[in-house]
């Protein structure tokens, strides 16, 4: 019995030290080994550093397309008129394009450019007209039919810069949409405020909140609101290649001026 106990105790005076010395070495390994690096906090983004690069990101694309939905209520001198657009959007660098836009669920307008030649149609007079491409995108139907807030994928593509001409650019708080972070931007103009809400991953545009203040044809003011939704957003991806080959129906009337044109 006292050799077991002996045995013990000898095992135990071995070991112990052996564990606490042991345990002192890695303290002291621990007190010599360097201080975790310390996280540098992100410089957080300008408003106008964040639209710079959503600029960027449309204005480098080989290809985009998008789909969107317009809801636009407008005051003008014939009354309060509300519809709904819905649009397809493809785009080619640098100068294809195919645009066609449906008011109330009906199809009328569509405006194509295979880089060379735009086609432009009016679906409720069944005319189109055509004329040479501009490069840049500036002559054709989407200018005024597209841009309805002037923050839009054909603004960005052109590499225009809409913001140089609002008095402030404020960041407000992120939000989620369709599950996704976005910056919610506000700019406000003389003639127009706008909200943006763009992906703060991705740098898209996701949706838009316009109060507009505009001339009509006959002189008097305009005032919309324009609540623009931007929906299956590709960017460099190959497109239809027949899409910009486009033909009108054999029934629409070429024309060099719509009939509606004032």
């Amino acid at each position: 019995m006292k050799n077991h106990l002996a045995r013990f105790l000898i095992v135990i005076l071995l070991v112990f030290p052996c564990f606490r010395l042991t345990a002192v070495l890695a303290q002291e390994a621990q007190s010599k080994s360097p201080p975790p690096p310390v996280e540098t906090p992100q410089k957080e983004m300008t408003p106008q550093e964040i639209l710079n690069k959503v600029f960027a990101n449309y204005k480098n694309a080989s290809s985009f397309q998008e789909t969107s939905i317009q809801t636009i209520v407008a005051d003008t001198s014939k009354g309060r008129q509300k519809y709904k657009v819905k649009t397809r959007f493809f785009y080619q660098a640098p100068d294809k394009f195919y645009y066609e836009a449906y008011k109330d669920g009906e199809k009328f307008t569509l405006s194509v450019s295979n880089g060379k030649k735009v086609i432009e149609c009016n679906f409720l007079l069944r005319e189109y007209r055509t004329y040479n491409s501009s490069p840049k995108l500036e002559q054709t139907i989407l200018k005024s039919t597209y841009a309805k807030t002037e923050f839009d994928p054909l603004s960005f593509i052109r590499g225009t810069d809409p913001a140089k001409n609002m008095k402030e650019i404020k960041l407000l708080k992120t939000e989620k949409i369709d599950g996704k972070t976005c910056y919610c931007i506000k700019l406000t103009g003389i003639l127009r405020t706008v909200k943006l809400w763009l992906d703060a991953e991705k740098y898209f545009l996701l949706k838009a909140v316009g109060e507009v203040k505009d001339k009509d044809f006959d002189g008097s003011y305009i005032y919309a609101e324009v609540n623009e939704k931007h929906q299956n957003i590709k960017i460099d991806e190959v497109l239809p290649s027949n899409i910009f080959n486009y033909k009108p129906p054999a029934n629409f009337t070429k024309v060099n001026q719509f009939s509606d044109s004032n």
